[in-house]
């Protein structure tokens, strides 16, 4: 077998970055499968492999070459985190609106950025009291998350938005002084971690490793449940599930990430969710083979 890896050797992040690409490279060195990397700065979309039954496909970059770069690689022999194939080609929806259907526990929220004043006030009234959140969508580490705390603030920075015609959430604010990542592989989490607000941020996920109090966090059987449900009803067979708690402890889904950079979960709780990743898609690839 191989696994064949979409990664981005420009981004030297956390997210997405060598850390991600380097420990599944470990991994399959460890499971002695080969690793044949494809990195998106040098990829020649013209000149890509075709898969086949023994290949295991995983993109760890967001970038629209990469995506395009899975687009190509994949089909129905080989093996990815994709609960069927052809979802690769559909466009991306909002994971609100499916946790919602399924009676997921997601923040309330409104997609795009209202039209008209009418639109506002009741946004505000469903959504509300203030604050509220603004997220530009696309972003990583709590960049583009916005606290707005009053109509003409709301007004103001969704004027700003409207220029850069970007993608935005306007969001419930769940007051919280702590988030869970937890990582779904298959049906279960196979790990997961808590973060600290910084003293004076509102935002839990601000990526900072210096000084961001992080610890490892089990689930309860029910959330976990709740959590592996989250990723499935998105087509997906992993994810990093964000979940914020509430001043009485309740979660609330803030976003399901695919992919997801597990580094920070795998180092946090010393759990070697690389190896967990690589070992299902073998599996998977062993029983499509049988």
């Amino acid at each position: 077998m191989k696994f064949h890896l979409i990664y981005d050797s420009s981004n030297t992040s956390n997210f997405q970055g060598n850390k991600v690409s380097g420990l599944l490279q470990s991994a399959c060195a460890t499971h002695n499968i080969e690793c044949v990397l494809h990195d998106v700065q040098q990829l020649d979309l013209f000149q890509l492999p075709a898969l086949g039954h023994t290949d295991l496909l995983y993109r760890a970059a967001i970038a629209g070459k990469a995506v395009e770069a899975q687009r190509r690689m994949i089909s129905s022999e080989c093996t990815s985190f994709h609960a069927d194939w052809e979802m690769v080609f559909n466009g991306e929806s909002s994971s609100y609106f499916l946790h919602a259907a399924h009676e997921l526990p997601a923040i309330p929220s409104f997609s795009g950025i209202p039209q008209t004043e009418n639109e506002i006030l009741q946004c505000v009234e469903q959504l509300g009291p203030f604050p509220l959140i603004v997220k530009v969508t696309g972003n990583s580490l709590g960049v583009g998350v916005m606290r707005v705390d009053s109509i003409e603030s709301l007004r103001s920075v969704l004027d700003y938005l409207k220029s850069l015609k970007v993608d935005v959430l306007i969001r419930k604010y769940i007051d919280h002084d702590y988030y869970v990542r937890a990582i779904v592989v298959g049906d279960q989490v196979v790990a997961s971690h808590a973060a600290y607000a910084m003293s004076g941020d509102f935002r839990t996920n601000t990526g900072d490793d210096t000084h961001q109090k992080r610890e490892a966090r089990v689930l309860t059987p029910e959330q976990q449940v709740m959590v592996v449900e989250s990723v499935r009803v998105l087509g997906v067979e992993t994810g990093g599930v964000d979940l914020l708690f509430d001043t009485d402890d309740n979660p609330f889904i803030a976003e399901v990430n695919f992919p997801n950079n597990f580094s920070v979960t795998q180092g946090v709780t010393g759990i070697d969710i690389a190896s967990k990743m690589v070992q299902y898609l073998m599996k998977k690839a062993q029983t499509k083979l049988d």
